[in-house]
């Protein structure tokens, strides 16, 4: 007998403008991936204990945060806000956080966030977590919507790549299927990419602009794969540890 199995479905928005005229189906988990650098950084806080991360879009939302004594990571356009604790850099945090909030507020990666919340599951994803997305993915009989973040309401291209390698291998675990050309066109991307991705990427209007501001280190570690294990989920109002 043949296999019935029905494909999920994966499409890609690239921008969270875009996402309002592709996003009929809210019963698909979405995955919101920012790698320069706010996915990457909310895993790394997980990572070095916060227990919620609340994302806010506006500025005077994390000063209000702030005032209330929380910890608070945050920039424009690259660059650490003068009031808060961190700056949006996975490699900015001590080894170990005491504290178990952390408010964030970013240029992109917030705001793409709260262009999805509304979505069943919401998950934030980069190449950090990557083998940990695609192993829970595998157990959901959901549709996947891959939401870019993207730079000030433009395509990014390591965004785009990275939803390219993780279609990859959603493909390839035989239970996803290309459903999109959004989706269809960053598997392309990523094909022409993967040999040489940081080569690739040093192109790239964000990698230098990032560069230019002494973040090159950050850029390069978020680059690697499955360097953590954590799985952030959207609850309420804030995020969690989905593993834990």
């Amino acid at each position: 007998m043949g296999n019935n199995t029905i494909k999920r479905k994966i499409r890609v928005s690239y921008t969270p403008a875009a996402f309002s005229e592709i996003a009929s189906d809210r019963s698909s988990i979405a995955v919101v991936v920012d790698v320069f650098r706010a996915s990457t950084t909310i895993c790394a806080a997980f990572q070095r204990g916060i227990k919620k991360v609340i994302p806010v879009v506006e500025e005077n939302e994390a000063i209000d945060y702030k005032r209330k004594g929380f910890l608070v990571a945050g920039e424009r356009d690259g660059i650490k806000l003068d009031f808060c604790d961190y700056g949006n850099s996975p490699l900015g945090f001590p080894k170990k956080l005491t504290r178990k909030n952390l408010v964030i507020t970013t240029t992109n990666g917030t705001r793409a966030i709260n262009a999805v919340k509304g979505y069943d599951e919401v998950l934030i994803g980069s190449f950090c977590n990557i083998g940990k997305l695609i192993e829970h993915l595998s157990m959901e009989p959901k549709d996947l919507l891959i939401q870019c973040a993207g730079w000030k309401g433009d395509f990014s291209i390591e965004d785009s790549l990275f939803a390219g390698a993780f279609t990859e291998s959603l493909v390839i675990s035989g239970l996803f299927e290309i459903s999109s050309d959004t989706a269809l066109a960053a598997f392309t991307m990523w094909e022409r990419a993967k040999a040489d991705l940081a080569g690739f990427l040093r192109k790239s209007q964000h990698y230098q602009r990032l560069k230019k501001i002494g973040y090159e280190a950050d850029m390069i570690f978020a680059l690697k794969s499955n360097t953590t294990n954590v799985l952030p989920v959207w609850e309420d109002y804030y995020l969690k540890d989905k593993i834990k």
